[in-house]
């Protein structure tokens, strides 16, 4: 009976060795494939091809900038399975200094324009030109430096919050000046100003104090503590958005933005959260050449040069607010769903207020 109690004893701990063996050595294997696919990313080609001509031309004469031109453009994303693509022979002009509005439904190639326009990617055909010449033909290095975008996709860091919104000007990333401009310019001071430390709380501190194996009752105070020495700081998805405004904002300050990109960036603010971004966008952002993208346009549009209103991957309509409506198509549907949405409300608060006088 001893000879089988010692001889189980160590198969246990036979077996438990081998178990370890066969874990570290998957894990050896899964670290040597990490290794191999960051190498392997030192020669992955860029599908956008880097272009030889300085932008803005130092030959241009920038009072007579053509703008940009979208050419009969098509484009499908790289291993889309739709049977249509995102775009499908887009034409328009947006002028140098322009405010542009794009509308339409969900799906109707709103932000693949901007992608396009922002040389995320290019076109599968046709032209996309700036000051009259393929978009394709600039550095991109020079194109990125004069291009502001503000859309849902962008992150925060695990920086303070001051560095956040100072990462849109790096050379400036430490102004404290400058970067309380930018945030009340992009509605997050009063986010900055509800933390201790202000803008330079952190969001996800580096954590420098550890507990391990604490039992929730035995070593509640300890666990207490260490809770205390670094608890991350959270932001909501309506503040996230006001500190990414305010980072544009602050990119403003360059004095090199010659596009500004706004593709949905509001859909956590409130309506006036919304309308006051869009204003102050649109107030600082004068003199350049705006494209706005968003379900919510009815305080935009009638400030708008050109709407282009897309669906289905087509231009079905592009004009002013007033020719547009002149026309009483697609973009004038739109406008009145929003507009009825209002009027609705505006009827049951004039109801309430009268059954509320009598």
């Amino acid at each position: 009976m001893s000879s089988i109690a010692i001889l189980q004893q160590y198969s246990s701990s036979l077996n438990y060795s081998l178990q370890m063996l066969f874990w570290d050595a998957d894990k050896v294997s899964k670290c040597v494939t990490d290794i191999k696919i960051l190498y392997e990313t030192a020669n992955i080609k860029n599908k956008v091809t880097d272009g030889d001509v300085v932008y803005p031309r130092p030959s241009a004469d920038t009072s007579e900038s053509k703008g940009m031109e979208i050419d009969n453009v098509s484009f499908a994303y790289p291993g889309e399975k739709s049977k249509e693509s995102a775009l499908r022979d887009v034409s328009f002009q947006v002028p140098a200094g322009a405010l542009a509005v794009i509308v339409g439904a969900n799906g109707s190639g709103k932000s693949t324009i901007i992608k396009l326009l922002t040389r995320m990617y290019d076109a599968d055909s046709g032209t996309v030109r700036v000051d009259e010449l393929p978009i394709a033909d600039y550095r991109l290095a020079d194109l990125r430096q004069t291009q502001a975008t503000l859309t849902q996709d962008h992150e925060l860091y695990p920086l303070t919050l001051g560095e956040n919104i100072g990462l849109g000007y790096s050379e400036h990333v430490d102004d404290e000046a400058m970067i309380m401009q930018a945030a009340r310019d992009g509605g997050a001071a009063t986010l900055l100003d509800k933390f201790t430390d202000g803008a330079k709380t952190n969001l996800k501190p580096v954590l420098t104090a550890y507990g391990y194996h604490l039992d929730d009752e035995k070593h509640k105070t300890l666990k207490t503590v260490l809770g205390k020495l670094e608890n991350p700081t959270g932001v909501s998805g309506g503040e996230k958005q006001r500190l990414v405004a305010a980072r544009t904002f602050m990119r403003f300050r360059t004095g090199k933005i010659k596009l500004l990109s706004v593709d949905e960036p509001s859909s956590a603010l409130d309506p006036t959260g919304e309308f006051e971004l869009f204003e102050r966008l649109r107030q600082t952002g004068e003199g350049k050449t705006m494209i706005f993208v968003t379900h919510r346009f009815g305080h935009l549009t009638k400030h708008a040069d050109i709407i282009i209103c897309m669906k289905e991957g087509k231009v079905a309509e592009s004009g002013t607010h007033k020719e547009l409506m002149a026309l009483d198509g697609e973009y004038a549907s739109l406008y009145n769903v929003q507009a009825l949405a209002f009027k609705e409300s505006e009827v049951r608060l004039a109801v309430r207020t009268f059954f509320a006088r009598n």
